[in-house]
């Protein structure tokens, strides 16, 4: 039996297209937060197991590949 749900497909020209939790805001605020620093920088992207952190960052880098 393989559990595993079917990729999230990432559109290259609207990253967060298929995001159904809302997290396009997330990624602007960080995209500017980043942007505001010549310092070395740490993040943290903490949640629970399946709660889409790796899905997240994909559409975050898309974001970030596309400026």
């Amino acid at each position: 039996m393989n559990l595993k749900s079917p990729e999230l497909v990432i559109p290259s020209t609207d990253p967060f297209q298929n995001d159904l939790l809302g997290r396009k805001d997330s990624a602007v605020a960080l995209t500017e937060l980043i942007g505001t620093t010549d310092e070395p920088l740490v993040l943290s992207i903490n949640a629970s197991w399946g709660e889409g952190k790796t899905t997240f960052l994909n559409m975050w880098r898309q974001i970030l590949t596309n400026k």
